[in-house]
């Protein structure tokens, strides 16, 4: 199992807290802004590769899918090409279809995951929950 890093964890949450916003998109510059302290946008890609595999291996859709280049609104090369990897059946689709296919997925999942620090080992575990769960987690402890 991939070993996210804290700033990756807090990149993952931030996606997750789109996702259930419904929020459509969002730039690598914003997307690292969000998180504490902020990320140079030009380390997002990489930090969102990680969590696009560790996606993969739960069964989940790619959250990377909603970071997009600016001013192009699509994932940068990136995205298609590891996407391609894990499924090379998709080579037959554009960039755009793989991005629009990825999309609805995530609009249609209904798990997520979630990352809760343990007081006595101070490690983050994963949890797999249910889309409510995961709002009501997030509601209570992010007060959104």
């Amino acid at each position: 199992m991939i070993k996210l890093t804290i700033d990756q964890i807090k990149l993952a949450e931030q996606l997750l807290i789109m996702v259930m916003k419904k929020e459509p998109i969002v730039e690598y510059k914003e997307l690292g802004d969000r998180i504490s302290p902020p990320m140079f946008h030009r380390q997002v890609p990489g930090n969102i590769e990680v969590i696009s595999k560790l996606c993969y291996q739960l069964g989940l859709p790619f959250l990377s899918t909603k970071v997009v280049t600016k001013g192009i609104n699509v994932p940068g090369e990136g995205f298609y090409k590891l996407y391609t990897q894990y499924f090379p059946e998709a080579k037959k689709l554009t960039p755009n279809e793989v991005f629009s296919e990825e999309l609805k997925k995530i609009r249609e999942c209904t798990r997520c995951f979630l990352f809760k620090r343990t007081k006595r080992t101070r490690r983050y575990l994963l949890f797999q929950k249910s889309w409510d769960e995961c709002t009501k987690w997030f509601s209570s402890t992010l007060s959104i």
